[in-house]
């Protein structure tokens, strides 16, 4: 259950490099600034003619690899915890904390959600490796809904008061049911990763990636307290500042991401979405 709990917490936004200790952190990644204000004018050259700005720099995803003889092409960047985005210049905790306060005001505005998420778990310890795809759907502050499409038919609702886990694809007769509340886990992505972020983590702007087909800031959290994730990494949208990718190293090296795709903000949802019935014949068991 613990392990279902985590995809919880990791769906929706959806939050990274090396998540080490404060006194040891990595040295900053260079990233874009939030942007602050005009730019100051250039200054006069000295024969009086005007100025020429220099050309912005091209972004690293535009920029052609150089080609020729003897030139071999660079292979492509995995996509895994250990892939670095695009260094972006000048990049400080300010910025972080800048992208993270805009990120808090933009999820204020959400009271709904759907996307299709897919979520990929590496467990080292096994040696396995598993990915998932689904719809979310999400009505802020306690209701949820994950339908799995691969695995078919698995799903996990919760409806205000109970958490519900359905895997027919591993257990056709088990249900599994945890009280939401005080000590229970939480189903408000939002208020689990973006609730006072600069008193609970400690943020890092690390650069720029595309998700999606979308520009994103790459954001690392380090926890400020013990968690059981020792890395976190969140992709922030850059214009709607919506986190559209989420990745976590567990203590046992266990690695999740998730993406979110095709994302709606604030739709109508049917109250019917985020109701569970047993399955005739399944055992219901509580932790």
């Amino acid at each position: 259950m613990r392990r279902s709990v985590g995809t919880l917490l990791l769906v929706g936004s959806a939050l990274a490099v090396a998540c080490q200790r404060p006194e040891a952190r990595p040295s900053r990644g260079e990233g874009p600034p939030v942007p602050r204000g005009p730019a100051a004018a250039p200054a006069a050259s000295p024969s009086g003619a005007a100025p020429v700005a220099p050309a912005p720099p091209q972004p690293e995803s535009l920029r052609a690899a150089p080609t020729g003889p003897g030139i071999a092409p660079a292979p492509p960047q995995p996509e895994s915890l250990r892939a670095a985005p695009d260094p972006a210049p000048q990049a400080s905790d300010d910025d972080a904390a800048a992208i993270l306060e805009r990120a808090t005001r933009a999820y204020a505005r959400v009271r709904s959600l759907q996307a299709e998420f897919v979520q990929h778990v590496r467990v080292p310890l096994l040696g396995q490796e598993k990915t998932s795809r689904g719809r979310l759907f999400v009505q802020r502050p306690d209701r949820l809904r994950m339908e799995f499409t691969d695995p078919a038919g698995d799903l996990l609702v919760a409806d205000g008061q109970s958490l519900w886990l359905y895997t027919p694809s591993t257990d056709r007769e088990q249900v599994i049911r945890q009280p939401l509340g005080a000590g229970g886990p939480t189903v408000d992505v939002s208020q689990a990763l973006l609730d006072r972020p600069q008193e609970r983590f400690v943020a890092t702007l690390i650069g720029r990636e595309t998700v999606a087909g979308r520009p994103a800031y790459v954001l690392s959290l380090v926890p400020k307290r013990p968690s059981s994730y020792r890395l976190l990494r969140v992709w922030i949208d850059a214009e709607d500042y919506l986190v559209r990718r989420f990745e976590a190293r567990e203590e046992n090296d266990t690695e999740r991401r998730v993406e979110l795709r095709a994302l709606v903000v604030n739709p109508a949802l049917p109250a019917s979405l985020f109701r569970f019935v047993p399955p005739v014949g399944t055992r219901v068991v509580t932790p």
